[in-house]
């Protein structure tokens, strides 16, 4: 993988990441708590939705592409065969919501609607600028839609006083935009007159999909159902407090979306041996040397971190590293999960996928009335790790990971160790013994870190 690829999926899969870190202490001075919690649980529904209704598809038409460099009219068919159903199943979708707005009474018709069938369209002709090796344009839409996210929101909070419905539309925008501009740089790839449908093929990519639809609303279920579940328990202003800490929490996404894209194209293009998923043994056991390092940074930093949005907020900062360690749970989930997708075995990843969010819901409901935001926290920590043990268990078997258990269990137990003198014993001392801890792993990993960073981003002879 070229260094020029990796850039443009640092820039095209991050700017959306990025500019949520942004916006979250806008939001916190411009939205009152109980606001923020609406909108997150918006957000959380509309992020359940999206596969659904796009029934991965967008995946599907990915995966056949980047296998099978075939010529323009292949292209097409593979194009027209997923992205007519894609269309279909919005119009379904926006009806639906039609209905259930006039049946109800609820007004939430023109963004709701707007932003999910946005988000779909959006997600499916990302994959396909990927499918077809436009790296540049999935990079450039990337950022368009972030950027226009970021100044839509803005101008609806300062200039005109919106709130949340406002902020709805005005992502929905973004993302029609976004849209607009990934056909216009697609327009020479696809034979766009040459409209047509095989309904044999549309059953091949839908068998592929399926189970990655249903996997995508396991994680899901994982990220995002806690939030759900906080609205219905302890309210919007909780849930408001839960958004800020969970959102920050996907920081560790920045890295991994740049790291696991790279390693997705490898392990499709069929650039692997037989016994390791990324071409080497000792690969995974980097990636979470890494990990636990930047895990460590992030946790030391938890209460520095919410000095940057409202006072209102600042509590968050006590879930932070455990839902900091979740997100590094969830890497290495999916990480592991590529070997499945490497085989089209998807059904592999939607049992491992639904195992974890049903232990992480039974805990989180059984709880969280007795320990609060804790119980949200600790479910979703819960179900990841699960979600882990029982991938790395189904491909024991398939692939040699090369993983020492060791080193694992040394990080887990010197984020346990710093969490609890954050809690305990004060933030100084949570800030000296971070530091300590950091020092330590960057000293142990630094050949590794840098062996890891030189196959997947500095390995410029490959093309």
């Amino acid at each position: 993988m070229t260094k020029s690829r990796v850039l443009s999926y640092a820039i095209g899969g991050l700017s959306s990441k990025l500019m949520s870190f942004i916006l979250l202490p806008v939001y916190s001075y411009y939205l009152a708590v109980s606001e923020l919690g609406e909108l997150d649980y918006m957000l959380s529904l509309i992020a359940l939705l999206v596969p659904i209704v796009g029934m991965q598809l967008s995946d599907s038409a990915y995966r056949w592409m980047v296998a099978d460099d075939s010529g323009l009219s292949k292209r097409t068919e593979v194009m027209y065969d997923t992205l007519l159903p894609t269309l279909l199943m919005c119009m379904v979708a926006v009806g639906s919501i039609f209905v259930f707005s006039r049946v109800k009474g609820v007004d939430v018709l023109l963004g709701f609607a707007s932003l999910l069938m946005g988000g779909v369209l959006f997600s499916y002709f990302q994959q396909l600028l990927r499918g077809v090796k436009r790296f540049n344009g999935y990079a450039i839409v990337g950022f368009l839609q972030a950027f226009l996210t970021l100044a839509f929101s803005v101008l609806v909070l300062l200039w005109l006083q919106g709130g949340v419905r406002e902020l709805i539309l005005a992502q929905a925008a973004a993302n029609c935009v976004a849209v607009i501009v990934s056909i216009a740089l697609l327009r020479a790839d696809f034979q766009w007159s040459r409209v047509s449908l095989r309904l044999g093929r549309v059953r091949e990519y839908l068998i592929y999909s399926g189970p990655l639809m249903a996997n995508a609303v396991g994680w899901w279920l994982l990220l995002m159902l806690n939030r759900i579940i906080v609205v219905e328990y302890l309210g919007y202003e909780e849930s408001g407090i839960y958004a800020i800490a969970s959102r920050y929490s996907s920081m560790v996404a920045i890295v991994n979306s740049v790291i696991l894209l790279g390693i997705q194209d490898r392990v499709l293009e069929g650039e692997n041996d037989a016994n390791s998923l990324v071409g080497e043994r000792g690969a995974f056991e980097r990636f979470l040397k890494i990990e636990f390092l930047l895990l460590m940074i992030l946790c030391a930093m938890s209460p520095l971190i919410m000095l940057t949005v409202d006072e209102n907020y600042y509590k968050a900062w006590i879930y932070l590293p455990i839902l900091f360690a979740a997100s590094v749970l969830s890497a290495f989930a999916a990480y592991i999960g590529l070997g499945y997708q490497r085989v089209r075995n998807t059904n592999g990843i939607l049992v491992t996928n639904l195992l974890g969010a049903m232990f992480s819901v039974i805990f989180t409901v059984v709880l969280i009335e007795r320990i609060g935001l804790y119980a949200a926290s600790v479910g979703t920590l819960l179900g990841f790790a699960v979600m882990l043990f029982a991938r790395q268990y189904g491909l024991r078997k398939d692939y040699n990971l090369g993983m020492r258990y060791g080193f694992f269990v040394k990080g887990v137990f010197f984020w346990m160790v710093l969490y609890a003198l954050q809690l305990f014993a004060g933030q100084v001392a949570g800030y000296v013994f971070g530091v300590m801890v950091v020092l330590v792993f960057s000293s142990s990993c630094r050949e590794d870190i840098f062996q890891l960073l030189g196959r997947f981003v500095g390995n410029a002879k490959r093309s």
